[in-house]
């Protein structure tokens, strides 16, 4: 699997092309910027698994800085990342097309951003899930309450037996 994305740093509403290969023929793909993910685009793989010369523009809305730039298939569940950055669009000027500089894509658990170079970047897909989420955290949270509601059940029934 690998993933090709070019420019690697882009203006805020201006646009971003990408190359992939992976993808199960007709797997619909997802396209996404992160740290809060936005939806960019979806796009069905060819014959062969592969995403050719797609286009994504990046939302003016977006914070400058850097993000993370996700393809994501399900069923079998399939992930490519790669890093970018976001400038500030000074002009006002939402077509504006980036800067240059290609660069090559990763999967989440490899922790390393683009190179700055035109490539792509091959590797074996993760053998662990990624973690982080927010939900584990709620998940959590409730297992907590529960256990806490269980042993005041256990206090209460023990009072109950003794009086």
């Amino acid at each position: 699997m690998c993933l090709t994305v070019s420019p690697v740093t882009v203006t805020a509403g201006g646009t971003l092309t990408f190359s992939a290969s992976g993808f199960e023929n007709g797997q619909t793909v997802t396209a996404v910027v992160a740290s809060r993910e936005i939806v960019l685009g979806r796009f069905t793989a060819d014959a062969t698994g592969t995403l050719t010369e797609k286009t994504v523009t990046i939302p003016s809305r977006i914070t400058a800085g850097y993000h993370t730039f996700k393809l994501i298939a399900r069923n079998p569940s399939r992930e490519l990342t790669a890093r970018i950055k976001v400038l500030r669009d000074e002009d006002g000027d939402s077509h504006h097309h980036g800067h240059s500089g290609g660069g090559h894509g990763h999967y989440a658990s490899d922790s390393h951003g683009g190179s700055g170079e035109q490539g792509s970047h091959h590797q074996q897909p993760p053998s662990l899930a990624q973690t982080g989420s927010e939900k584990a955290m709620a998940l959590v949270g409730a297992a907590g309450a529960l256990v806490v509601m269980g042993a005041g059940t256990v206090v209460a029934a023990r009072r109950r037996r003794s009086s």
